[in-house]
């Protein structure tokens, strides 16, 4: 399906000057604010071709994998995402059984160690042989730190249960000890001393 890019581009000879320059000025915007909201989300946003090679980036994807997206472009992200199994990436973009979506959780060390999200699309017509995917990636480092203080939490609470009961239960037998050796101190106490 064309969009406004195409068939403005299919008439381009039938546009005046005037409405050629409004509707590249439109679309300059258009794109300007495309850019905007792409660089103000926490988000981590990535387009590579089907090699791996980067087409865009924004400063959060700058950001949680430690890299410059200016020097990098048209350059293999694989060293960056190495967990991830690009031959099957690249197959899948290309196959009509393509899930849609790939999602996984990995793990980077490096500018700091994090776990982040990673959500992965084909994009059809994205790149100039027609082939691409999107990269979403969000920072999970902290999630996954609460649920790990959460599970620690849980499994003192276990142990603090589990010392209770025990307690009880050797504390039964401890108080019917201590109720016979009163009864037996008693008993001896009223015994004559010979």
């Amino acid at each position: 399906m064309p969009g406004f890019f195409d068939r403005l581009v299919s008439r381009i000879d039938k546009i005046d000057a005037e409405s050629l320059q409004f509707q590249m000025q439109r679309l300059a915007r258009e794109r300007g604010l495309l850019e905007t909201v792409f660089q103000s989300i926490q988000e981590g946003v990535m387009v590579l071709d089907n090699e791996g090679r980067l087409s865009y980036a924004n400063r959060a994807a700058e950001r949680l994998l430690g890299f410059d997206a200016e020097k990098l472009r048209n350059h293999s992200m694989i060293r960056y995402l190495h967990d991830l199994d690009w031959e099957h990436l690249a197959d899948a973009g290309r196959d009509e059984a393509w899930r849609h979506l790939l999602s996984r959780e990995i793990e980077v060390t490096y500018p700091e160690h994090r776990f982040l999200s990673m959500y992965a699309v084909p994009l059809q017509d994205a790149q100039p042989d027609g082939q691409g995917i999107l990269i979403i990636l969000r920072d999970i480092t902290r999630d996954r730190a609460q649920e790990a203080s959460l599970l620690e939490g849980e499994r003192f609470n276990a142990v603090k249960l589990l010392a209770a009961g025990v307690a009880h239960e050797i504390g039964n037998p401890l108080n019917a000890l201590n109720i016979h050796l009163e009864l037996l101190a008693r008993e001896l106490k009223a015994l004559p001393e010979n």
